[in-house]
């Protein structure tokens, strides 16, 4: 049947960064693992009602048919989110063939409906002002002026940031991503 680990944490901690080193991980291990990106599945923005939620921004009543589509072999294609745009993408398809391993990273990788279907859950976790400072670097560089990035980000501090660190209570273990040392 595989086994399925879930990848939560808040926006900008690192989670597609440990993701993927756990992929490589596993791969030199003879491991075939297969990264299944949750934020592809992404409302664009232009598609939400005003009011929404966290958790219906990231349509996380869609991942548990997402998780037993790809444990049945078939395959999955969404017209993927494009962080920078903010707008939907080019498609990509997901299907899961010889992998061993499905690791489902997103804000809500471990949400409570996906929960009962993770062999393993982690958070990755990241300093608050390494956050902060990672969420206002990422939204000035996909040209937000900088009063409407601090805007959004105090927003995802009130109406996101709760809803996924409850996550912390469901997860297996807690993994810390530290920027070591910096250059520029």
């Amino acid at each position: 049947r595989g086994f399925v680990a879930g990848v939560c944490g808040l926006a900008r901690a690192g989670k597609s960064t440990f993701s993927h080193a756990l992929v490589r991980a596993l791969s030199r291990l003879g491991v075939k693992a297969l990264h299944v990106r949750l934020d592809d599945w992404i409302l664009p923005s232009a598609e939400r009602a005003p009011g929404m939620t966290s958790e219906q921004r990231c349509r996380v009543q869609l991942y548990p048919g997402i998780l037993s589509t790809l444990k049945a072999g078939k395959p999955i294609t969404v017209s993927a989110y494009d962080a920078a745009s903010r707008a939907a993408g080019g498609e990509v398809t997901y299907l899961r063939s010889d992998e061993r391993v499905i690791i489902l990273d997103g804000v809500y990788g471990c949400h409570g409906g996906l929960r009962p279907s993770l062999d393993l859950a982690l958070m990755v976790e990241a300093d608050a002002a390494e956050l902060e400072r990672r969420f206002l670097d990422f939204y000035l560089w996909k040209g937000e002026p900088e009063q409407a990035a601090g805007r959004l980000l105090q927003e995802r501090m009130r109406d996101e940031w709760p809803h996924v660190l409850g996550q912390r209570t469901m997860v297996d273990d807690v993994v810390m991503h530290q920027v070591i040392g910096r250059t520029g």
